[in-house]
């Protein structure tokens, strides 16, 4: 299973919604904050392009009923201890590997 978000990230609460939340509250949410640090409004501030940046990712996530059942379920691994993130992928770094 390729993973290409960070498990360690609380997605829902970089959207300010509940785990349980439904597709359309997730969409609200991420308009609502899209629209508030969005790079064109916010006149180059660094810091906010950085968190119009996390709530793109949360979205992008959270709105794809695949990748959230994959975060859903990796999240669950990390809080019972039993996923160690930060590893190299398959195949990278190994002789013959990609990296």
């Amino acid at each position: 299973m390729t993973i290409d978000f960070d498990p360690t990230v609380d997605q829902y609460k970089v959207l300010g919604v509940d785990a349980k939340a439904s597709a359309a509250d997730i969409k609200k949410a991420y308009r609502k904050l899209a629209k508030q640090y969005h790079p064109d409004s916010t006149g180059g501030d660094k810091a906010k392009e950085a968190r119009f940046k996390e709530i793109s990712t949360a979205y992008e996530i959270l709105s794809d009923p695949a990748k959230r059942n994959q975060y859903d379920l990796v999240r669950a691994q990390v809080a019972a201890g039993g996923f160690r993130g930060g590893g190299v992928p398959f195949g990278a770094g190994a002789p013959g590997g990609h990296g």
